[in-house]
């Protein structure tokens, strides 16, 4: 017997797959785009791994101090994705045991402000005047005092789009501290810091403090002494003082001299101290970090211009100079040795 040829099978050209069961019919995979993934539809075990992986992190964004170059350094620590406690019921019963305790750890930590030593400049008021200071200190304290309300307003109807971030400027009064245009990441950080003040303001301090401090770091870049510094005194105080005290030579309209260290750190303290009467909630813990040639930090610096005790002191005759005696509202911590990353 000869080969039969092989048998081959081959379906209907048209209906192809019309004419198969339901079961076998090939069709291609449709997603709907409109419906979000449910994160519910993980199983357990998978959801309490993401929650194991939302871990606390620390961010640092510079905000630009009024028209010159000068800033200063936001650090705040979060927990990103910890929006979603707020989803629904179950999630926050499963993760609330997880993220609740690093939640109240991050509030409990003083909010932290780090500034280079030759960007202080910023951070004082050059203008010796009956006008109310502008500066970061006065405007965050002034803030939490007479606008709290209505400051969490705005930046919740910022955040839902229904006012500008110009808008949102201009009712939290930025402009006489920092740049009239800010871009939206630097907001996005100003708001993230204040709202974060807010919450520890409202905290209970340890026992050596009166009041929450909010730390500030000054770095101390490697052989910096002092820079350029020009006062202006208005006329209406030089009338003041030529009344008041007609035996002291009176201040110049405009005087231009070199503020060293020590006379920064006094200005610092002095307008911390006169920022602090206005709010009686939150104080300041000033703190130095010297830094190296390669930027690195320095654990043991060395000395050979001015000791620790002598800017210690500049401090103290800064608060002396604000009339308070700095109780409850201006604090030395000494050096930082570990960097300057919020420890939760």
């Amino acid at each position: 017997m000869g080969r039969t040829a092989p048998v081959h099978f081959s379906l209907p050209e048209a209906a192809a797959t019309t004419s198969l069961p339901k079961l076998c019919a090939l069709s291609p995979l449709r997603v709907d785009a409109t419906k979000p993934f449910r994160f519910l539809d993980l199983p357990k075990e998978i959801r309490q791994m993401i929650y194991g992986e939302l871990r606390p992190t620390t961010w640092r964004r510079k905000l630009h101090l009024q028209e010159g170059q000068d800033h200063m350094t936001l650090v705040c620590t979060t927990i990103p994705g910890v929006s979603i406690l707020a989803a629904n019921r179950q999630i926050y019963e499963e993760a609330g045991y997880i993220l609740n305790p690093l939640l109240k750890k991050i509030l409990a930590t003083p909010p932290t402000v780090a500034i280079r030593a030759n960007h202080l400049l910023g951070l004082v008021d050059l203008n010796n005047s009956f006008a109310i200071s502008r500066i970061f200190w006065s405007w965050l304290t002034c803030l939490l005092k007479h606008r709290l309300s209505s400051c969490v307003k705005d930046i919740r109807r910022y955040r839902d789009g229904r006012i500008s971030s110009a808008k949102l400027l201009k009712q939290l009064y930025t402009n006489g501290f920092t740049r009239k245009h800010i871009d939206a990441k630097m907001l996005e950080a100003l708001i993230g810091f204040l709202l974060r003040t807010i919450k520890y303001a409202g905290t209970k301090p340890k026992p050596m403090y009166r009041y929450p401090p909010i730390t500030v770091v000054v770095e101390v870049p490697d052989g910096f002494i002092g820079l350029p510094v020009v006062t202006t005194t208005s006329r209406a105080k030089r009338l003041a003082f030529k009344i008041m005290c007609p035996n002291s030579p009176t201040p110049r309209r405009v005087f231009s001299g070199y503020g060293d260290l020590p006379w920064l750190l006094h200005r610092l303290a002095y307008h911390a101290c006169i920022a602090g009467h206005n709010r009686h909630d939150i104080s300041f813990n000033v703190r130095l970090r010297f830094l190296g040639a390669d930027e690195a930090e320095i654990e043991q610096p060395l000395w050979n211009v001015f000791s620790e005790d002598q800017l210690h002191v500049q401090m103290i005759k800064g608060v002396r100079a604000a009339r308070s005696t700095g109780k409850g509202l201006l604090y030395y911590g000494g050096l930082v040795q570990d960097g300057i990353e919020e420890e939760i």
